[in-house]
């Protein structure tokens, strides 16, 4: 318990909000839906956790 899925104890809350807010202010200037914004965030954030 209090692991992130990387295997560690440590996430940084702030620096999350923060990558999530600036990948909404890209997807509005790109005219991309908040929803398929959040989509390709995810995905590059497993790509980053999981596939090194």
């Amino acid at each position: 318990m209090g692991e992130t899925l990387n295997g560690t104890s440590f996430l940084n809350i702030e620096e999350e909000l923060e990558l999530m807010n600036k990948t909404l202010n890209e997807a509005v200037r790109a005219q991309k839906g908040e929803k398929e914004a959040m989509t390709e965030l995810g995905l590059k954030r497993f790509e980053f956790f999981f596939t090194g």
